[in-house]
């Protein structure tokens, strides 16, 4: 007996061989409310978030997209009803369903509940897998322990990750889940799993991104599979454990059970990886032809326009994808045109903006080159106080020079060669400017009444002519001042810092610190902390000079830094730790001592001592040479060949130098500062002090070595003295090396007085500026000081004469 049952589309089938009787009891129970709009709503899925969030991504299954696309045919008129297939008898409707393949299959079960229904009973298992055979050229296995209706639904359902709902989780062919990256990297390790016999059981991925197959070193399980195994090889041990008849056997057809498993879905995961790799390769490049289509077209249009390919090939390149249509209509054409154009004016203001930072880049080290090659005709001993080639770029000639819009190279080439002749006036301006701009900086107090060898650095230098006596009195009267307010620059009190050096205040380190002066800032004025935040005045160097100063019986206010350089005095910080040596310090270390100790409370304000004259000239003998002797700063100052267009490394040691002016200049006995100069640069390393124990200060002098003897002892080296001399003979039948023996001056207990006298190490302090008592066999002045040192500082060094005393920061 025919039965005919209508459902609640209005779909009809004739069961004649009762195949509706095998849908009383579905395999698989679906919700008929799971596929109602807003039935799975959470709150999440009404929040606004941005467009680069993993729930934002899309959850389109470009697999099945790909599969449609080859699956498309031509377009044939639409059947918006089922009522014809529903008069078919059910076999029928199962043998034409056969030939359709899995993903129509999938999305017919999704129009309606009867036809979810129908796909999903027991008895059409046979068409879903004949489907499968079917197509089994183009689609992977079905695993043996899946059903087909539900790894048709793996395979082309939308990539939503099943366990937080987000986009872009395409199915895991091992673990059979669908998982996004998050939930990916969040699965337990299969090294740190609990039971290592039950997880070489459980399936395992090495995914950790979950819209693409790539593989990684880690493998990953899902926790749910390990439980259960983990509750499955239990069950077996206890029975084991009871001795229950077979129960080993089991266990072993169990694990080979697991381990086929295991081993299948292994292989399984390879096929379906290299099918959806493939897939994903075809739709790429479906994708580029379609994007080249609309390029072409897009191309076609504009360039009638006019427009630049270059701009075309850029906008074209940056639109959306999109942007990009299967069928791009004439209609679709007008309106995408507007939004590509927009995009090509875009490109081409930002083509235009390139080619013209390119060009005032090309220029700019045009007029560097030129800069560079000026400086290298001048004296090597102004090189380290020219403007750098950045300032100098900013010079309105050299500036209107390289935002010009002209593009001729002949024009630009005589233009610069007019620009380069106003350098040298530049350069003394500039020097000027900075010079000024220093005084500015220094505490208003007297200035000395001479003007100095900055004035004239400067270029200050009066008129050849004119054309009136009054101007020229004019002009000698302004001049005047302006030498007579920069010669500040040479008071040992204009002392300024680098705004970078303090943020490094280790004694290891003097760059930027304690400059004094035009002689000792004007290089450093091109480092990029004092181009972008000036030049600094130092104010704890400014009162550590004006005692130190005080101490010498000079006048803070008129001394000049070359005279306190000419005394040649040492000084010991009386603020140091008592438990620590005395390091015995020049002027100039002072102040970058009191610069590095700001930080420290017990130096707010300085307390310094000076030594005698014989206790300083006993430090003088033990000190090492300054270190910028040693350094590779050095240059002949009578040609460039030490020049190499500015390069830092091509200066050489100061030895080198001397060599340079003997052989190339023929100049016997070279004169620093005037033959080789040193070129101040940013190197800089501090000379390591000599360091004196407080409890055992060389205090005296031996009264029966020669009067010119200068050797200072402590107490008990004064009286081993007397007991054992050292002097000095030659062994000539060794060798003829020279070496000591032990003589003595017959006193076994010297008397103080007679035998050895105590000097005064130190003669004044900031505590008492009282002087203490005249310095023994020195003048008693500091004018006459002064003179002394001057008259003792023409001794040759290493067989050179020195034209000045080194002032060198």
């Amino acid at each position: 007996m025919s039965t005919r049952t209508r459902t609640t589309t209005g779909l009809v089938f004739d069961d004649s061989k009762g195949v509706l009787g095998l849908m009383a009891t579905p395999a698989i129970y679906i919700d008929p409310f799971s596929e109602q709009p807003f039935m799975k709503l959470r709150v999440e899925d009404l929040m606004t978030e941005t467009t680069n969030h993993e729930r934002r991504r899309s959850v389109a299954n470009w697999q099945a997209v790909q599969i449609l696309r080859s699956l498309r045919t031509g377009s044939r008129p639409l059947i918006k009803s089922f009522t014809l297939l529903g008069s078919f008898p059910l076999e029928l409707v199962f043998e034409i369903m056969q030939h359709a393949h899995p993903m129509d299959l999938f999305h017919l079960a999704q129009t309606c509940r009867t036809m979810r229904e129908l796909l999903t009973c027991p008895g059409a298992g046979a068409v879903w897998a004949t489907s499968f055979a079917r197509h089994s050229d183009t689609m992977p296995p079905c695993p043996t322990d899946v059903p087909h209706d539900k790894w048709a639904r793996m395979l082309f359902a939308p990539h939503r990750c099943q366990q937080c709902g987000r986009g872009a989780a395409a199915l895991d062919f091992t673990l059979l889940r669908r998982l996004c990256s998050k939930c990916l990297v969040t699965l337990p390790l299969v090294e740190t799993a609990e039971d290592e016999f039950a997880a070489s059981l459980v399936p395992r991925t090495y995914r950790e991104d979950g819209d693409h197959y790539f593989e990684y070193d880690d493998g990953r399980y899902l926790p749910a599979d390990l439980q259960a195994v983990i509750q499955a090889v239990a069950k077996h041990r206890q029975s084991m454990d009871q001795k229950t008849p077979g129960a080993e056997l089991e266990f072993e057809r169990y694990k080979i059970e697991r381990h086929a498993l295991v081993a299948s879905r292994t292989l399984q995961s390879t096929a379906c990886r290299m099918w959806a790799e493939k897939l994903g390769q075809e739709a790429s490049k479906a994708r580029k032809a379609l994007d080249s289509r609309f390029a072409k077209r897009i191309r076609a249009r504009l360039s009638k326009a006019g427009h630049h390919p270059a701009d075309l090939e850029k906008a074209i390149a940056e639109l959306p994808a999109s942007m990009s249509v299967p069928r791009l209509t004439r209609r679709k054409l007008e309106k995408i045109i507007p939004v590509v154009e927009r995009a090509v004016v875009i490109c081409m203001e930002e083509r235009i903006a390139e080619e013209r930072y390119a060009r005032m880049r090309e220029r700019r080290a045009r007029v560097s080159q030129a800069y560079t090659a000026y400086r290298g005709s001048t004296l090597p001993a102004t090189w380290a106080y020219h403007p750098s080639s950045c300032q100098v770029a900013q010079y309105a000639p050299f500036a209107e020079l390289v935002h010009s819009p002209d593009t001729d190279p002949e024009v630009f080439e005589r233009r610069l060669a007019d620009a380069v002749s106003l350098l040298p006036q530049f350069v003394r301006d500039w020097t000027r400017e900075r010079m000024h701009h220093m005084v500015s900086l220094l505490p208003s107090t007297a200035s000395p009444a001479s003007a100095t060898s900055s004035a004239s650095a400067a270029g200050l230098s009066a008129p050849s002519s004119s054309s009136s006596t009054s101007h020229r009195a004019g002009s000698s009267s302004v001049q005047t001042r302006d030498a007579s307010e920069l010669s500040r620059l040479d008071l040992a009190t204009s002392i300024y810092h680098c705004p970078v050096s303090r943020l490094n205040r280790s004694h290891d380190e003097i760059i930027g610190k304690g400059m004094v002066g035009w002689d000792g800032a004007g290089p450093h004025l091109n480092c990029a902390g004092v181009e972008s935040e000036g030049l600094c005045f130092d104010r704890r160097g400014y009162d550590a000079a004006r005692g130190l100063l005080e101490l010498v019986g000079l006048n803070p206010d008129t001394a000049l830094a070359r005279e306190f350089d000419a005394l040649n005095a040492r000084f010991v910080c009386a603020n140091c730790p008592s438990d620590g040596p005395y390091e015995v310090l020049t002027w100039r270390e002072c102040v970058i001592h009191m610069f590095n100790t700001a930080e420290d409370s017990t130096h707010r304000e300085g307390a310094w001592r000076v030594l005698s004259e014989p206790a300083a000239n006993f430090v003088r003998r033990r000190e090492s040479h300054p270190a910028f002797k040693y350094e590779r700063a050095w240059a002949c100052n009578h040609c460039a060949a030490h020049y190499a267009n500015g390069r830092a490394d091509a200066q050489v040691t100061r030895t080198q130098a001397i060599k340079h002016a003997r052989l190339v200049h023929n100049i016997e006995r070279p004169v620093q500062n005037l033959d080789f100069v040193y070129v101040a640069g940013f190197a800089g390393i501090p000379r390591k002090p000599v360091a004196l124990r407080r409890a055992l200060l060389p205090e005296y002098k031996c009264s029966q070595c020669h009067k010119g003897k200068t050797t200072l002892r402590a107490h008990e080296s004064a009286l081993h003295h007397l007991r054992n001399k050292q002097v000095l003979y030659l062994q000539w039948l060794i060798t003829l090396l020279t070496c000591c023996i032990f003589n003595r001056h017959g006193i076994v207990s010297g008397q103080l007085g007679v035998d050895f006298e105590k000097i005064e190490f130190f003669v004044r302090s900031t505590a008492s500026l009282a002087p203490l008592s005249p310095m023994e066999g020195g003048p008693a002045s500091a004018s006459a000081l002064i003179s002394f040192a001057l008259g003792s500082s023409m001794s040759t060094d290493d067989g050179m004469s020195s034209a000045s005393s080194d002032t060198l920061n």
